[in-house]
């Protein structure tokens, strides 16, 4: 099949010609007439070519082709292309492509010029330009055959790269469309069962290892075992270990001495997967373990205090479940909250596949209802959440942000910034959904990241059921100066962004809008702030957290130069305000502006719980983020006690501020003692003299008449006067006039009672968190 196109200018007074294929272009109108180029394709065999030429060239002598009437002096053209025809889609390897490797698809298709290639896979569409990874497409130019190649190139292949790639040519409305199969060889996955153990002394173990069934596609998986890390020989008295059929490998181990660490390896051509289990051995009727039993949904197997027991995790999930059995007192073991966070729900793996195909380029989804799949799973799951199980969220919504941030439109931009707070609403909701200090950043960091995505238009209200304000435009308990403002208020924080448009700036925010607490504002037309504003568009930001206290611990321990512990408790609501360059991007993107106290200011009236004892005082906390670790600073606010659950703040403006209770003088002083031993000094000063003038008496006695009797006396005197010396130095140093009670009471600075502005002085970097 060959395509003829010819081209004339024209007049055209009614239209196009019939019958044929036909593209017309018409150019600008000249006096009197209207002349244009209209453009005519025909389709036939190639030996056909030499009679259209004939037939149009009669046409344009006659000056009429159809009902379209040619101007005198019409030109015609012909050009003569081949036809469409798709010829074959090939990859660049044989047989399955192994994970990591590169391959290359190549689709070679006959046809004109302007025919177009577009890649599909499994029938959506492969766009390189989403994708967050290395691959790419080509057209290759002409070759001697006339045959164009298009290729498609991905540089490492992932096990979701698997599946039906087609290739699809278009050219002069006609379309073709080949496809091939590309399968992908993977590394195996692996799973020991039991994943760790705890035995006594002398009793066996018998250690399953095995596979999917999917690894077992393109040939057998090789097994092989090591004992802490090294090569053994099998042994039916000692360890003995054996294949499986179809597939996976057993170890049997008798008569156990110690701890040790049995690891199993399977390879196959791709690479070596390795999976250990840690076997803890015990002395019967010596330690007591904690009981074995079910929790969670999992089952326990009784175990001695130490390293993390692994177990699997729950029916509807994955991966592995941890558990620590800590030693109380009088050696008594107890089981603490087991940890699920690095159990993945199957519904959450089907979300990550998704996600994970988007930023390979294949546009089965996109990133708004990856989000509206988390939130629909969060809103079933969120009130069953297992302990740290919330934390695989916010690693998937991390992620997807991110991804859509940097591929994504405002308005999507927007759309997700709703959504994930909206997801991290729900999961908050739930105290035992999150249990690190790396998922609590998380948090804090996508509630911000969202705040300023709103930073231009601040007008996509959060429609939620759970949401009992929301809008483009402040609550009645916030006055501002501006009028770019947004609000969102949720069941588990308060957030509330604004554009500063002029210097000076005042806000204030209370009422139910912070959870009864108040919040003011203020900065001045200062030298370095009018700078700020010149040089951009500058937010505020204001995040009231409800109920982030209760993910944190509820004792912090710290310890100050003179080695008194400072014990602190968070005892009220957690408020982080925010300054910020808006549509900054690069490093500049997300970081805050910090600027002097008096400068800026935020001032903060807290209402917290009261002080257990009178030990306790408040202070004003702050920090960059509410952690595990006793970061929080109390040199940077100055505190006011209002009343005994009322404390103002003034802290610098960007930060995470909490009012902590703090108990003075944590450790015991020393018993106080009154005087020195003196009777013991004058008597130790008298030996001390005596020696020392029994030794010059000798002194010339033995120059006079050298004998070893008096030289034995003269050591024996300058013995007892060093051994003199040293006491009452010693009896000088161990009671110094002042008590050291009086001297550690001293010391307490700030923990004197009132109002305080400091924290305790020299504070150490030794610091201690604990969770009770």
């Amino acid at each position: 099949m060959e395509v003829f196109t010819t081209k004339t200018n024209e007049a055209i007074p009614s239209g196009t010609a019939s019958g044929s294929t036909t593209t017309a272009k018409t150019g600008p109108a000249t006096a009197g007439a209207s002349g244009g180029e209209v453009m005519f394709q025909f389709f036939g065999p190639k030996i056909d070519s030499g009679r259209v030429r004939e037939a149009m060239e009669k046409m344009t002598e006659r000056g009429r082709i159809g009902n379209v009437s040619l101007v005198p002096g019409t030109k015609l053209s012909f050009r003569q292309d081949v036809g469409l025809m798709l010829q074959s889609v090939v990859i660049n390897q044989k047989g399955p492509i192994r994970e990591n490797t590169e391959f290359i698809l190549s689709c070679v298709a006959q046809g004109s010029s302007t025919m177009s290639f577009r890649w599909y896979k499994n029938g959506y569409f492969v766009n390189v330009t989403k994708a967050t990874r290395n691959m790419w497409t080509r057209l290759l130019p002409l070759d001697s055959k006339d045959h164009y190649t298009a290729l498609l190139g991905i540089n490492r292949a992932n096990r979701l790269d698997e599946g039906i790639y087609t290739c699809q040519v278009s050219d002069m409305g006609i379309q073709q469309c080949r496809s091939t199969k590309v399968q992908i060889l993977e590394v195996p996955q692996l799973r020991v069962d039991p994943p760790s153990v705890t035995i006594f002394r002398g009793d066996s173990l018998l250690i399953r290892c095995l596979s999917q069934d999917t690894d077992r596609r393109f040939g057998t998986l090789g097994y092989s075992w090591t004992k802490n890390g090294a090569l053994f020989q099998s042994d039916p008295n000692g360890e003995l270990w054996e294949d499986l059929y179809p597939d996976g490998s057993i170890l049997k181990v008798n008569n156990l001495q110690k701890s040790v660490v049995f690891t199993c390896i399977v390879s196959n051509s791709v690479a070596p997967v390795s999976r250990s289990v840690h076997v803890t051995v015990v002395e019967p009727g010596t330690v007591t373990l904690c009981p074995e039993g079910v929790d969670f949904g999992v089952s326990w197997p009784a175990s001695a205090s130490g390293p993390a027991v692994l177990a699997d995790c729950p029916k509807r999930g994955t991966g592995l479940a941890s558990r620590i059995c800590e030693q109380r007192d009088f050696g008594r073991p107890e089981w603490l909250v087991p940890d699920f966070s690095d159990c993945r729900p199957e519904e959450v793996i089907e979300i990550e596949n998704e996600f994970r195909g988007l930023t390979y380029g294949y546009q089965k989804t996109n990133g708004s209802n990856v989000l509206q799949s988390c939130l629909k799973f969060a809103t079933t799951h969120g009130a069953t959440f297992l302990p740290g199980e919330g934390g695989v969220l916010l690693e998937l919504l991390q992620e997807v942000f991110s991804y859509i941030a940097a591929t994504g439109t405002r308005h999507e931009q927007e759309i997700a910034s709703d959504i994930i707070l909206r997801i991290i609403d729900v999961v908050m909701q739930n105290k035992a959904s999150l249990n690190s200090q790396q998922q609590i950043k998380q948090l804090q960091d996508l509630v911000q990241a969202a705040a300023l995505n709103h930073e231009t238009t601040m007008a996509a209200p959060i429609s939620s059921s759970s949401s009992s304000a929301l809008g483009p435009v402040a609550g009645p308990g916030v006055k501002h100066a501006a009028s770019t403002t947004a609000t969102h208020q949720l069941n588990s924080f308060y957030l509330y962004t604004e554009t500063v448009k002029g210097l000076p700036f005042n806000l204030q925010i209370y009422g139910d809008q912070l959870y009864s607490d108040q919040l003011y504002m203020e900065m001045e037309s200062s030298s370095s702030l009018q700078d700020i504003v010149a040089h951009g568009t500058v937010l505020v930001t204001v995040i009231s957290y409800k109920n982030l206290t209760s993910f944190l611990p509820r004792f912090y321990f710290a310890k100050n130069s003179f080695g008194t512990d400072i014990d602190y408790i968070p005892a009220s609501k957690i408020i982080s305000s925010w300054l910020y360059y808006a549509n900054r991007t690069g490093s500049e993107a997300n970081q805050p502006l910090h600027v002097p106290l008096e400068a800026a200011h935020v001032e903060i009236i807290f209402q917290h719980e009261n002080s257990p004892t009178s030990e306790w005082i408040p202070l004003c906390g702050y920090d960059a983020k509410a952690t595990f670790e006793p970061t929080w600073r109390t040199d940077l606010c100055i505190t006011e006690n209002m009343l005994e659950n009322i404390t103002r703040c003034i802290c610098p403006l960007s930060g995470t501020f909490v009012v902590l209770l703090a108990k003075k003088n944590y450790n015991p002083s020393v018993p106080k003692t009154s005087t020195r031993p003196i009777l013991v000094v004058i008597s130790c000063g008298c030996c001390f003299l005596q020696s020392c003038i029994a030794f010059a008496i000798m002194l010339p006695i033995l120059y006079q008449r050298r004998c070893c009797v008096t030289f034995l006396k003269m050591q024996f005197c300058s013995a007892t006067s060093m051994a003199m010396a040293i006491l009452i130095l010693g009896l000088l140093q161990l009671f110094p006039p002042v008590s050291r009670g009086d001297s550690i009471a001293s010391d307490s600075g700030p923990f004197s009672g009132g109002s305080v502005a400091s924290p305790p002085s020299g504070m150490a970097p030794e610091r201690h968190a604990i969770n009770v």
